[in-house]
């Protein structure tokens, strides 16, 4: 079999040949260009026209980024590369504008090869049209960045001639990263970009990434780079959190530090690149005292009173690694009331406690370009009825520092039924499955076997 004509349309791609036999069949087939993996897809043949056809909607390639494959037909005997034999035309020459979108960012584009081939690139529009378009950087001028609830607005002086306009970064490999939860818009002369919460990940693995507007318009690949000339606001949360920053040359660079906006009610959750160990970079430091007023527990929760009112909205609990690196963790929040500060540390977070043994918790925040580090001290012990005392669930240090001990743990379980007036519970120690309490000189209770990680036992002293 000849092939006389391929026809590559919007919808569908035919191939025609000097003959088809009557009992012939014939099938498309799809080869990866590296992993040689094939795929097959069922033609509409048309035996009287000695033609077949495929329609696009009909090709399920699997959706990568980028990919390339090789079209064949299969015969009833072999596989053959469809080609035009004509020296005197070269189809590489030949733009076909044709993109087929198979969901929002993915598609293919069919091309002739320059043996005049056909081969398909599969992947997402933009990786996609890169490899046939001329690229043209842009300026989009920033007009304002803001923050509402989990998402992020960008919004700019600039308007895209084109209803297929995208919001992307780049891998390390130069490649194009189009992501649910980035969209663009125009409105009213200008652009809005938003970024939501599910886009942060992708993000976040990139450590910092450049946003950047891209089209296609008339065979050339926009890529348009966000740039402001003026600093963000000292009072944008973005700035505060250094969410985003700017380059020397105005670009706009978003940083991991988006993992801040995917808890709820904008309250704060690091698990990288938090805001406190960028800032320290770059902020002086100054170490405050926070005066203790009260220690206390409420069912599982540890709850500091200080007689201390933050200036800054952004404040937080942290406590340090053994690399002297800060720690922000889910459970443990700081709130100024009536001119006081209110600390709540939450069973979520005595995990990492319990992981470093021992930790100083610190109240920390930035105002006017200086880290305050603030020191939770006490200048007297805490009462002999505590049950934390007791426990050993934390204690002071010769200068007075509240330091937070392991044993916190034993708030992860049901509270222990300690009779304060005849015995005082001096030594424990636990395993995953087992825990022994020494009380007074004698060890009343020993490997008491705890059901699903829940202590069923209670302290009885005589």
């Amino acid at each position: 079999m000849k092939v006389t004509r391929i026809l590559l349309q919007s919808k569908r791609m035919t191939i025609e040949f000097d003959n088809i036999d009557d009992d012939e069949k014939l099938s498309f087939v799809f080869r990866h260009r590296k992993t040689k993996d094939v795929v097959q897809v069922e033609g509409i043949q048309d035996r009287a026209n000695n033609q077949i056809t495929l329609e696009y909607k009909d090709v399920d390639l699997p959706e990568v980024e980028f990919a390339r494959y090789d079209l064949l037909v299969a015969t009833g005997e072999k596989l053959i590369r469809p080609r035009i034999e004509n020296k005197n035309l070269s189809l590489k020459k030949i733009n076909f504008d044709i993109f087929y979108f198979t969901s929002e960012h993915y598609g293919f584009r069919f091309y002739f090869t320059r043996d005049n081939e056909v081969s398909i690139s599969r992947g997402n529009y933009i990786n996609v049209e890169k490899e046939s378009k001329q690229l043209r950087q842009i300026e989009v001028p920033i007009e304002e960045v803001k923050y509402v609830g989990h998402k992020l607005f960008i919004k700019a002086f600039f308007e895209s001639p084109s209803v297929k306009t995208f919001i992307a970064w780049k891998d390390k490999k130069e490649n194009y990263i189009l992501h649910n939860g980035a969209y663009f818009q125009n409105v009213e002369s200008r652009s809005l970009i938003e970024i939501e919460k599910e886009a942060f990940m992708s993000i976040i693995n990139l450590e910092e990434i450049t946003p950047i507007v891209v089209f296609v318009k008339d065979s050339i690949l926009y890529e348009g780079v966000l740039r402001s000339e003026k600093l963000p606001k000292d009072d944008q949360i973005g700035n505060q959190l250094s969410i985003y920053h700017y380059s020397k040359n105005g670009n706009l660079k978003l940083t991991s530090n988006l993992n801040l906006f995917m808890t709820r009610d904008n309250e704060v959750s690091i698990s990288r690149g938090n805001y406190i160990n960028v800032e320290k970079e770059s902020k002086q430091l100054r170490q405050i005292e926070v005066p203790i007023e009260e220690v206390k527990y409420v069912g599982h929760k540890l709850f500091i009173k200080a007689f201390f009112e933050s200036p800054s909205v952004k404040t937080f609990i942290a406590w340090k690694d053994k690399k002297e690196n800060y720690i922000l963790h889910n459970g443990a929040y700081f709130q100024n009331v009536e001119s006081r500060s209110l600390i709540e540390i939450e069973k979520e977070a005595f995990m990492s406690i319990i992981n470093l043994e021992e930790i100083t918790p610190i109240v920390v925040f930035v105002k006017d370009s200086i880290l305050y580090e603030g020191v939770l001290r006490s200048e007297k012990l805490p009462k002999d009825d505590q049950i934390g005392n007791q426990l050993s669930i934390y204690h002071y240090s010769k200068n007075g520092n509240l330091k937070l001990t392991s044993n916190l743990n034993l708030f992860m379980r049901k509270v222990l039924n300690v009779e304060k007036q005849h015995c005082i519970v001096k030594k424990f120690s636990f395993s995953e499955e087992l825990i022994s309490i020494r009380v007074n000189d004698q060890v009343e209770l020993s490997n008491i076997l705890l059901f699903k990680k829940t202590l069923v036992a209670s302290i009885l002293c005589q």
